[in-house]
């Protein structure tokens, strides 16, 4: 059976974003960047010191939920995924991006509240 999501403008758009190589190159150096900057704070004085340590504590709880969901939705797509070893390649990336992003969001979130 078809499913009729394959289908969808949007299900399109996503296919085609991540059938480029220009995704995956901007992606990579996008991670390695955030990375970087998630060190910074892990090693600067601020994340060093008890509060420091449960910002970070509670962040990566955060983003350990976020790379569970994305991990699942990749699953749900399987097919899709398989098919290519450049779309396997962006949504593994993708996935690694949003873990990333929660991550650091939930950071910056959470320096603002305590």
């Amino acid at each position: 059976m078809d499913n009729p999501i394959y289908h969808t403008a949007v299900y399109q758009a996503i296919y085609a974003m991540l059938n480029t190589m220009e995704f995956v190159v901007a992606s990579k150096i996008l991670s390695v960047l955030l990375f970087i900057l998630l060190c910074v704070y892990y090693f600067s004085k601020e994340g060093r010191d008890e509060r420091g340590r449960g910002i970070i504590g509670t962040a990566s709880f955060y983003s350990a939920i976020s790379l569970v969901l994305s991990l699942n939705l990749v699953g749900f797509f399987t097919n899709t995924v398989m098919r290519d070893i450049r779309i396997f390649t962006s949504a593994l990336c993708l996935v690694m991006l949003i873990f990333e992003i929660v991550e650091l969001v939930a950071i910056a979130i959470l320096r603002k509240m305590r």
